[in-house]
């Protein structure tokens, strides 16, 4: 549907969704709508996910924005004894949670990105996860638009510093506790659960810097936001905006990128002491020791998945652009196998193939020539595909529920002892050197790849090994050394 003003009835603007812009009229919108494009709500509205303008009702009051700024300390209070946990305890039931959570909310923005390039998300579909779209712009959920009168320069500033708020949320938490001696909070644990909600909502936070670049031609050759079709492209108020978001791209894209290097590069050489480990647990916590650096492929996927439609503008092309940046992470998942738990792999590769799929129905929302009863059969398919994964995130939850009960451990500790006691008779008969070269030979690509990596994992975790790149967190592994550099099971471990 298109969007023409009495003052230049030739000047025409197309709208982002037909559902707010039914055109036959000259600046004919929705109720509620406003603006170039139908783009802007009238006071007391709101934008929701869909681009739809909703009653404030409740949320004309500050609401939202002064209760997350009131609940942040409250979750720092209560997940600090988690967060303050050392590598001993990483196999603990809350972490593997955390993992599941993290995989699941990764998904939901993935979910929303989808949904945002859809030229027009169908009621029915926006119903049931329009809820997606907005934690993929988790800042949508301030709704500053009901609680002050500010221009759309002024909200985009607020969202932009609202990482920044928290941030200072959580340092003032911790300088205001930390003169009672009993209650100090540590300042590593601290700054790893501040990042650990910011590496989980890391693909919303880039939405939000790139929404300034997210943008739609139209006939008259002017551009508009797609989140925000009344700011054109050619207006003062978006070259205003420019430096500013560039700015923040720069902080919050190549400075949590650098930071992770950091980590990345330092973590073999650190890994064993405590502080270094409990600062940067929210990259460290969920990863393999052999592949602690997939979090920076977190990373750039994210940054990949927010760039689709900056880097894009017609739907098709950034589906193809989403659908191959998802294949590839699917590959690697497979390849890479990163995830400390199995509940959590399983999770993420099964995730991946039910986002793959969505992007194969994604081709049917870009032809909006299509009927409402068509779309509705297609939005009902696309709504199962996602659904099923949130069930399988549920069963997840309760397979490490299972996982953690007293009869599993038990069968858990059984198990171990029964593979120990075969790779011990099994290990003493390996005393031939052209033995072993010949059965290694023999195995297929896939055996060989699998025995060289279970030999590289036992050589770092009993003799402290570390030409693998694998961490770990003992300097001289489980079979110790003595002072006169001798090796065996009842040495004094020394540093």
């Amino acid at each position: 549907m298109y969007w023409v003003e009495y003052e230049a009835p030739l000047s025409v603007y197309e709208c982002s969704s037909k559902y707010t812009c039914p055109g036959l009229d000259v600046q004919n919108c929705r109720e509620a709508h406003t603006g170039v494009a139908c783009g802007k709500c009238i006071d007391e509205y709101y934008q929701d996910s869909g681009g739809f303008c909703m009653p404030c009702g409740a949320f004309t009051a500050p609401i939202v924005p002064i209760l997350c700024l009131l609940l942040m300390p409250v979750a720092l209070a209560v997940m600090y004894r988690s967060a303050s946990q050392d590598i001993d305890k990483w196999k603990s039931a809350t972490n593997e949670l955390l993992g599941v959570f993290y995989v699941a909310m990764v998904y939901s923005q993935t979910v929303g990105q989808a949904m945002n390039i859809m030229p027009a998300v169908p009621p029915t579909l926006d119903g049931v996860l329009g809820w997606t779209e907005q934690v993929s712009d988790i800042s949508g959920l301030l709704r500053l638009e009901c609680s002050f009168k500010i221009s759309y320069t002024l909200m985009y500033l607020f969202k932009l510093l609202s990482p920044v708020t928290a941030a200072a949320v959580f340092a003032g938490t911790y300088f205001a506790i930390y003169p009672i001696k009993r209650f100090r909070l540590d300042r590593d644990v601290v700054f790893s659960m501040y990042f650990s909600g910011f590496n989980t909502l890391f693909i919303s936070i880039m939405n939000l810097t790139l929404q300034l670049f997210q943008v739609y031609p139209h006939p008259n050759s002017e551009w508009s936001l797609r989140k925000s079709p009344d700011i054109l492209k050619s207006s003062t108020e978006w070259k205003g905006l420019v430096g500013f978001s560039a700015l923040f791209i720069m902080m919050y894209c190549v400075g949590l990128a650098g930071a992770m290097i950091y980590a990345i590069v330092k973590a073999p050489s650190q890994f064993h002491t405590r502080q270094f480990r409990l600062r940067w647990k929210f990259i460290l916590l969920q990863m393999r020791p052999s592949a602690y650096w997939w979090s920076s492929v977190n990373i750039i996927k994210a940054i990949y998945l927010a760039s689709t439609t900056a880097m894009f503008y017609h739907p098709m092309n950034q589906t193809v652009y989403l659908g191959t940046g998802l294949l590839i992470y699917f590959l690697g998942v497979f390849q890479v196998l990163p995830w400390r738990n199995r509940n959590v792999l399983y999770l993420d590769v099964f995730l991946h193939y039910l986002l793959a799929a969505c992007c194969l129905l994604m081709p049917f929302f870009v032809n909006t020539a299509r009927g409402d009863e068509e779309l509705n059969q297609i939005s009902t398919i696309f709504m199962g595909v996602v659904v099923i994964g949130f069930l399988f995130a549920f069963i997840c939850v309760f397979g490490l529920f299972q996982m953690g009960s007293t009869g599993s451990q038990r069968l858990w500790v059984l198990y171990c002892s029964t593979q120990a006691r075969e790779s011990v008779e099994v290990f003493q008969t390996l005393k031939d050197k052209d033995l072993l070269v010949e059965i290694l030979m023999d195995l297929p690509d896939v055996d060989l790849s699998i025995c060289v990596e279970a030999m590289q994992i036992l050589s770092v975790e009993m003799f402290g090994n570390r030409e693998t790149r694998r961490l770990n967190w003992r300097k001289t592994g489980h079979i110790l050394f003595n002072s006169k550099g001798e090796r065996g099971p009842e040495t004094v471990e020394w540093f």
